[in-house]
């Protein structure tokens, strides 16, 4: 049974993606030169490695986005998310998905259309202005 099954007054419903910042692991680049000091197994290492991080956006889960009167549900594959409307603190619209920033804890960034997200954005600021 999907845990969202009983939403009563579902404003908009929308398919999305969760995505989330990810770092995988960083590679080394620089220099360094190695001189001997003459005794067996000793030696004096110049130089320095400098960590080269990359940042990756990576697919969480697919599924469908629920704005209600109350709440932002994402019932998806492998996560499911509920966001308050009050906890909600700004939203910024990109390209191809909706970045919503809480007053704690990671944004939550969600794939969908710009007309989508433009749309989610404006009627969550509506809710926001009822409450």
């Amino acid at each position: 049974m999907a845990p969202f099954r009983s939403i009563k007054r579902t404003a908009a419903r929308f398919w999305a993606a969760v995505r989330q910042r990810r770092f995988p692991p960083s590679r080394y680049s620089g220099t360094s030169v190695s001189l001997p000091t003459g005794i067996k197994g000793v030696r004096f290492r110049f130089g320095g490695y400098t960590p080269v991080r990359t940042e990756d956006m990576t697919a969480l889960s697919s599924g469908m986005l629920y704005v209600t009167t109350e709440r932002i549900l994402f019932n998806g594959e492998s996560r499911n998310t509920s966001i308050t409307l009050k906890k909600i603190v700004d939203g910024h619209v990109f390209s191809d998905a909706l970045r919503i920033e809480k007053n704690s804890g990671k944004p939550d960034l969600f794939s969908m259309s710009a007309g989508n997200a433009r749309y989610t954005l404006s009627l969550i600021g509506a809710l926001k202005s009822i409450l």
